[in-house]
């Protein structure tokens, strides 16, 4: 009686004599599993490129540290005479080279004294400009026109023609020619202004007198004026 009531009691003693049910097996929603991190995914925003800095071969870049800050400001410097694009702010540019000359240009004033000097004159021209000079152009067509609207004729439009000095080297300033005497080298010309091209010389002089030649000569053409406008004086390299 005793036995069968131990039996009943210890586990180890149910379990051999069939009383004790196994237990059922775990199901699958309980069943044990690892746990995996799932990683928050990466922003997708796209990552701005480095910017790539071309430096100028005619530029150098210069920085200048603040007094005692982080701050810093961009300098740039050129040497030429070619254009910088800056980017950015707090940039300082300084150029170093020829800085071009003011083109020579005839004011409404100017004009009008030219137009009344020569009207009661009449005569070809021709007019001719240095090579690949749109400076020297500019003033020639301005005259041009000027002494057209005087009853003056042109011979043809302003041109570009080749001219030199002897030896080489680009011509400065304005020079009339007409047919005449040919005088020695630094002999003075008065400018008489009952003749085309004297009254022609002595306004074209006053406007601009840096420069300004006048050539008599037996070879040029009778009854006509040519006038040769050479480089701007004030864009001549200094010596």
């Amino acid at each position: 009686m005793l036995g069968i009531v131990a039996a009943f009691f210890v586990p180890d003693v149910r379990r051999k004599l069939g009383l004790e049910k196994p237990a059922a097996p775990p199901s699958p929603t309980q069943a044990t599993q690892p746990l995996q991190t799932v990683a928050a995914p990466k922003s997708s925003a796209p990552v701005a490129p480095k910017q790539k800095t071309e430096r100028h071969p005619n530029a150098t870049v210069q920085q200048n540290k603040g007094n005692g800050s982080n701050s810093s400001i961009g300098s740039v410097v050129q040497q030429g005479t070619n254009n910088i694009l800056q980017q950015g702010n707090g940039n300082q540019a300084t150029i170093v080279g020829v800085v071009p000359s003011p083109p020579r240009k005839l004011s409404k004033e100017q004009l009008d004294g030219l137009i009344s000097a020569v009207s009661g004159q009449p005569i070809k021209i021709l007019i001719l400009y240095g090579q690949h000079d749109e400076e020297a152009y500019q003033l020639a067509k301005q005259i041009s026109e000027a002494l057209v609207v005087a009853g003056w004729t042109l011979i043809q439009p302003p041109t570009e023609a080749m001219i030199a000095r002897e030896g080489g080297g680009p011509l400065y300033g304005m020079e009339v020619r007409w047919h005449g005497a040919r005088l020695p080298a630094g002999t003075p010309v008065h400018f008489d202004s009952s003749t085309p091209w004297g009254a022609l010389s002595l306004q074209l002089k006053r406007c601009f007198p840096e420069e300004f030649y006048v050539s008599p000569g037996e070879g040029a053409e009778s009854g006509s004026v040519t006038l040769l406008v050479y480089a701007n004086p004030k864009a001549k390299p200094a010596a």
